[in-house]
Formats: C-alpha cells, sequence, structure tokens
C-alpha cells in the first residue's frame, strides 16, 4: 500500500511539474513574442543595461545572459566578450559564426538559379553562348542594328558600337570573353561556393528545403549528394543549428577547429593565415571590415575558390593561380577536415557535408595534378 502511494504521489509530482514548464514556456514565449517588437534600445532601457557594443574588459558581462534578454542581444554581448579578452579572442576576434561569408550571393532573399547537379549552369551558358555567337555573326555581316540588338539581350555581356564598326573580328572576341569560362569549371565554382554556403552558417530552413530538392547521379560526388538530400528532408534548423553549435562553436570550444593554422600547427593565426593574407592581397581580395573571423577558416576558403574560377570578385583566375592558391591554402588540410568532420560525434546533417567535400577535394587535388603531366 505505502508503494502505491508513493507511486502515486510521484506521479502527481511529475504532473505538476509538467504543468509548470508548459506555463513557463507559454510565458517565455509571450515575451519574446513582446520584445520582438521592441528595439534593441527600448529593451536595453527598461532592463537597465548599457550598450553591449561599449562594454570593456572587466564589465558584468553575466548580466547580459539572464532568460530576460533576447538571444539577439546575448549574441552581441558574447562577441564583445570573445574580442575584449585576449585568451579568447586569439588576435583576431574569434567570433562565434555570427557573420554570414556568403552575404553577396544569398543577400537578395530567395533567389531562383538553373543550377543542376552534375550540370552546373550548363543551360545558362549555352543560352548565352547562343545569343554572343548571333550577335558577332550578325556584327561580321555587318548588320550594326541587329547586332546591338542581340547583345542588349544577352545577360553580363558588354559591348559598345565603336568596336563593331572597327573591328568585326575584335568584336567577336570580346563577346566570346564573356563566356570563355568552360561550363565543367562553373560546375567547380557552384560546388565551392555550396560548401561554402552550407559551413558558414547553421543552414535555415530555407536552405534545407533547396538541400532537400538536390538530386544526383551514380558518380561518387552525386551519390553523395543524394545522401546530403535525403539527410536535409528529414533535418530541422533547430537541430541543424545545435549540430552546428557543437561542432564548430561549443562551451569555450567546439569539436571542430575549421582553421588552416589550427590543422597545420596546431595554433590559431599562425603562419598559414599569415601567408594566407599576403596572397589574398596579390590577388586583389580582402575580408570584409565587419567580419572578424580569421580569413584562414574553411568556410572563406571555399568562397574564394569558387570566386577565382568565376572572376567573382575581379578577373577570372587562370588554372596555374587557381592550382598554386589550392595546393598552398586548401589541399594541405581541407580533406582531413572534412573527414573528420564526417566521424565527429555530434555530425548527423554535417556528416554528409563532409563526405561531400571530402571527395571534391579528392577530385580537384587529383585533376590538378594530372594538369602539370
Amino acid at each position: 500500500m505505502s508503494d502505491f502511494w508513493s507511486r502515486r504521489k510521484a506521479a502527481v509530482a511529475a504532473e505538476e511539474a509538467k504543468d509548470a514548464a508548459e506555463v513557463q514556456v507559454r510565458a517565455r514565449s509571450e515575451s519574446a513574442a513582446e520584445l520582438e517588437a521592441k528595439t534593441d534600445e527600448e529593451i536595453l532601457e527598461e532592463l537597465g543595461l548599457p550598450d553591449p557594443a561599449t562594454l570593456k574588459p572587466g564589465d558584468d558581462f553575466a548580466a547580459f545572459l539572464k532568460d530576460a534578454v533576447p538571444d539577439r542581444i546575448k549574441k552581441v554581448a558574447l562577441r564583445k566578450l570573445w574580442t575584449s579578452n585576449p585568451i579568447l579572442a586569439n588576435v583576431d576576434g574569434l567570433l562565434d559564426y555570427g557573420e554570414d561569408f556568403t552575404d553577396a550571393a544569398v543577400g537578395a532573399g530567395v533567389v531562383e538559379t538553373t543550377y543542376q547537379v552534375g550540370k552546373g549552369m550548363l543551360a545558362h551558358v549555352q543560352e548565352m553562348a547562343r545569343q554572343a555567337e548571333e550577335a558577332a555573326r550578325k556584327a561580321v555581316e555587318g548588320d550594326e542594328e541587329e547586332a546591338i540588338e542581340a547583345l542588349d539581350e544577352a545577360p553580363e555581356i558588354e559591348l559598345n558600337e565603336e568596336e563593331i564598326d572597327l573591328n568585326p573580328r575584335k568584336l567577336k572576341m570580346s563577346v566570346m570573353e564573356e563566356i570563355a569560362i568552360a561550363p565543367e569549371d562553373k560546375q567547380r565554382a557552384d560546388l565551392y561556393n555550396f560548401l561554402g554556403l552550407l559551413l558558414a552558417r547553421p543552414a535555415d530552413d530555407m536552405l534545407l528545403s533547396q538541400v532537400a530538392g538536390l538530386t544526383g547521379d551514380d558518380s561518387g560526388i552525386g551519390k553523395a549528394v543524394t545522401m546530403l538530400a535525403r539527410v536535409a528532408r528529414v533535418s530541422k534548423p533547430k537541430s541543424v543549428d545545435k549540430e552546428f553549435n557543437k561542432l564548430f562553436i561549443g562551451l569555450g570550444r567546439g569539436e571542430l577547429l575549421p582553421y588552416a593554422s589550427y590543422y597545420l600547427t596546431g595554433f590559431l593565426n599562425e603562419k598559414p593565415l599569415a601567408k594566407l593574407r599576403r596572397d589574398m592581397i596579390n590577388l586583389g581580395l580582402s575580408r570584409a571590415e565587419n567580419v572578424y573571423e580569421p580569413e584562414d577558416n574553411i568556410a572563406s576558403l571555399m568562397e574564394m575558390m569558387g570566386a577565382m574560377i568565376v572572376g567573382r570578385f575581379g578577373d577570372a583566375k587562370d588554372l596555374n593561380t587557381q592550382k598554386a592558391f589550392f595546393n598552398t591554402h586548401i589541399n594541405p588540410w581541407a580533406k582531413h577536415f572534412f573527414t573528420d568532420l564526417e566521424g565527429a560525434k555530434a555530425s548527423v546533417f554535417y556528416a554528409s557535408v563532409g563526405t561531400l567535400g571530402r571527395l571534391f577535394m579528392e577530385i580537384e587535388a587529383e585533376a590538378f595534378r594530372m594538369s602539370a603531366e
């Protein structure tokens, strides 16, 4: 009998605890909704807190970690804590992946693309080639008005009448320069940018939906894409966010440190980063002013490589320049990182990202090796 009453009391206590927890969750949701409608300045004034951007070493950061403080303000305070503490900052300021290295690519909201796995932007490139060839043909035949009209319909191809009048052959060469990037190189750039996007920050609902819609062929890369899409279909943004934090942020540090300096020397901000910065200057690349993440992180390097191939930040780089950059800054460690990502304890969604990255790095390394033969 006493055992019955003990179980009964425990059940009642558990039910009360559950009800109390639900009340707390509702209260937090209502509070979060109210705070969402207010500006940061209004919230800080109500809570009696200073602007977190003005905090200095020795100030009370703990006040910003209370439940009443919205997550967006907590993150600003934590970033300030990272950069103000020389032990945590690692010279450059170790942020919690709060910046978007692909802002130029995704900042416009929903973007429709003609990208196809295994084919890249092939359809778009073929259409540009057709339009450019048609414009060049009409210019050579002397039909200037039709040539100009055809060029106006071809996106991203700039030409002036002076070139049409003076040198029809030069006109054709100028038009074709815009489509000189081979389809397979565009596919490479697409995959580099795709990996950079996945590794720059946790995948949100829109990105997961896009990844879930991908299909691959029977090649190694194609199978990896298919597996990644399957995992994306059953993944939720919240779980991916937690996974990303465990892998790359954590309490103190994540399971993995995705930096060339760390993989090559065992420390952050070492010679590999210094050499990368010198090469970036020579290539006309620079870190955005509002980004404090060391440039040798894997997401940035993927983005840089993709940009070099298609000339996103200037002229497209030739194969020798791409090869030198890859062999110096990516090949010595990226495959090891992606292999570690595949096998990391916290990896679920990102295990498939690791597989795709590892296979791509192997293909790139072999292709550059064969180019020297």
